[in-house]
């Protein structure tokens, strides 16, 4: 996975295409949320020529958040 702030278009595309498939009884399950503490690292991704690890709110993060090593993520489940 490729861990980017907001949400994944693509899983969205395709929970959309199984759920169709389904009757409307059988369309249910569960959305959790989690925060985890994690180690900080900040690392290059050649792929995307990006730096990960950094505290990223997207266009909330102000300037002095643009430096720091994030050490907390917030999880959304299904």
């Amino acid at each position: 996975m490729k861990p980017e702030i907001g949400f994944d278009s693509t899983l969205f595309a395709s929970l959309t295409t199984k759920l169709a498939a389904l009757y409307v009884m059988e369309r249910r399950g569960i959305l959790m949320f989690d925060e985890v503490q994690i180690s900080k690292n900040v690392e290059f991704r050649v792929d995307t020529c990006k730096l990960v690890g950094l505290v990223d709110f997207g266009k909330l993060t102000t300037d002095e958040q643009q430096s720091t090593e994030g050490d907390h993520a917030l999880v959304f489940l299904f």
